[in-house]
């Protein structure tokens, strides 16, 4: 219990102080939350590794990967792989991540899996002692868009779409009053549009290459959409897990491939809310994911596997000054993601049984500086839940 004081004291002075440099709450209404399992800092700052691609034993294959993700040298072969990120969201929001310029981002959960990524990201914090695994295991900690969904003026206005079927363990959805809707699960309803009635349908004929567990990504967005058009939730929550799946196969062209369609999927996303009079300048965008890979063995991630704790972020906020890639020294944890999604709608998530790590203040800084975060150590400090 001294421990989790503790904790809690030096956070509350980091806040304050991270408080001071950060801009006024911000006035934007709305904040989707865009997740791909498992991509690579490496891929997203760097481009294919053409190493990786050295090692594709199938010639045709091999040709077909350089001439579409290695037209050049390090500036091209990013934005080959990922043109809308590096294209138009790089000149209204920025990235954050890159290891080249001392811009760092680490998990503070010790597993560097999935779930754990997950839990930490819209939890604020690290739970080694009851999330170690990827086991279908609801989740028993409270998470910011739940506690979002019982704030005033966000009752019902909550929503989370994915591709990966633990996200309704993830999110808790037997007791949870937000909308989750993930992998092969139906639109649910008696009053169903046509749409919906279409997509449900789509779920039986559409590939199943991982069985049930995960949909293909693409469908995901078709559901995404839909429940924007249909529902227009306030917060909203989009994962896509097919990086992920190629990567563990160890198929770096569909890994590739994997990338560079969800990078459509993101301009998809974009493109909506630019022409939504709900959403337009209204509107917050924070994109991440929830581990990284080897940096040598790039197909598993784990807690034995250098580099599997390194991860990105990607952030827009309406009227962001100074966007594009920083290059300022930092160092960032993925326990700031949650609180970071509450004070993007000017709000503040507070969990009465455990410290949150402090917001990514440095979002609403103009320009961006090199303000310190709190150290792993310190996030880690607190050992799980304590009551």
């Amino acid at each position: 219990m001294r421990n989790v004081a503790l904790f809690v004291f030096v956070l509350s002075i980091f806040q304050r102080v991270f408080a001071q440099h950060s801009l006024p709450s911000p006035t934007v209404e709305n904040v989707i939350i865009v997740t791909t399992d498992g991509l690579r800092w490496q891929e997203v700052f760097e481009g294919a590794d053409s190493q990786c691609i050295q090692q594709i034993k199938s010639g045709e294959i091999r040709t077909r990967v350089k001439e579409r993700y290695l037209p050049g040298g390090y500036w091209t072969n990013r934005k080959a792989l990922m043109p809308f990120l590096w294209g138009a969201f790089a000149q209204k929001g920025r990235l954050y991540g890159n290891r080249n310029h001392h811009n760092k981002i680490n998990v503070t959960n010790k597993i560097h899996i999935s779930y754990p990524g997950y839990n930490e990201i819209f939890c604020g914090f690290a739970d080694d002692k009851r999330i170690m695994t990827n086991g279908k295991k609801y989740n028993p900690n409270l998470n910011v868009l739940e506690w979002m969904n019982a704030q005033p003026g966000f009752e019902n206005q909550v929503s989370a779409v994915g591709s990966w079927a633990l996200f309704s363990w993830i999110f808790n959805q037997k007791s949870t009053k937000i909308a989750v809707n993930a992998a092969f699960e139906p639109f649910c309803g008696t009053h169903l549009s046509d749409e919906q009635k279409t997509l449900n349908a789509a779920l039986h004929t559409c590939a199943h290459p991982w069985k049930d567990h995960l949909r293909p990504d693409t469908l995901t967005w078709a559901f995404a959409q839909n429940i924007l058009e249909e529902q227009a939730p306030k917060v909203l929550f989009i994962g896509y897990g097919e990086t992920d799946e190629y990567g563990h196969e160890g198929n770096y062209a569909a890994y590739l491939d994997a990338a560079h369609r969800f990078d459509s999927l993101v301009q998809a996303l974009w493109n909506y809310v630019e022409n939504s009079p709900k959403y337009r300048g209204k509107t917050a965008i924070i994109i991440t994911t929830d581990h990284g890979r080897g940096t040598h063995n790039w197909k598993a991630h784990n807690m034995l596997t250098p580099g599997s704790d390194e991860i990105w972020m990607a952030a827009f906020v309406p009227g962001m000054e100074a966007p594009g890639e920083v290059k300022s020294s930092m160092q960032l944890h993925q326990a700031q993601f949650a609180q970071t999604i509450a004070h993007a709608v000017g709000l503040h998530f507070n969990n009465p049984e455990h410290a949150v790590a402090p917001a990514v203040y440095d979002v609403w800084v103009n320009p961006p500086t090199a303000i310190p975060a709190p150290s792993a150590d310190l996030i880690l400090s607190s050992g799980g839940v304590e009551k």
